[in-house]
């Protein structure tokens, strides 16, 4: 087989492999994305119907919690501490910060779609290292690339594998 071919077929597998780092930084950037929104959405005065915390480990939580808000006389009801809830746990500084927002009684909503809300709009600190991971991964992937499409292959026998 030419060496053209196992250039390629290395190619492809490092491409494969990017992709699911690729995901997941696409993941986090959809997060910080849906923050710096949030950030302009009124907030509504809301109703602690349910709240508990569940530890992890020593140093993660997981918070879950319901409320209801009231937009234009309807009754709502929403479950979100965070964006990105249900995917990355937040730690016991986070659920501290979400407890102050509760106390405050104070709900993001969005203004084109009322029935979606927020509690707290900060990123989560698994969110900020899943997205420095996954451009490490990229960086280490795209490196791996170029090296192999550059690379000379002088030292390989070209009857292998016979």
């Amino acid at each position: 087989m030419p060496l053209v071919i196992y250039k390629l077929g290395g190619l492809l597998v490092c491409l494969f492999f990017l992709s699911i780092p690729i995901l997941g930084a696409n993941y986090s950037l959809l997060i910080f994305r849906k923050i710096r929104k949030a950030r302009n959405w009124p907030s509504q005065s809301m109703k602690l119907l349910e709240y508990k915390v569940c530890q992890l480990d020593n140093y993660s939580v997981d918070v879950s919690l319901r409320y209801a808000y009231s937009i234009d006389g309807r009754e709502l009801f929403g479950s979100c501490p965070y964006f990105g809830h249900g995917i990355d746990s937040m730690t016991v500084s986070e659920k501290e910060l979400v407890e102050r927002r509760v106390e405050l009684g104070q709900v993001f909503t969005n203004p084109k779609d009322p029935s979606e809300s927020v509690v707290c709009l900060e990123v989560s600190t698994k969110a900020r290292k899943r997205l420095l991971y996954c451009v490490l991964f990229i960086a280490m992937g795209v490196v791996l690339a170029i090296a192999l499409c550059f690379s000379r292959w002088t030292d390989v026998d070209p009857t292998f594998p016979s």
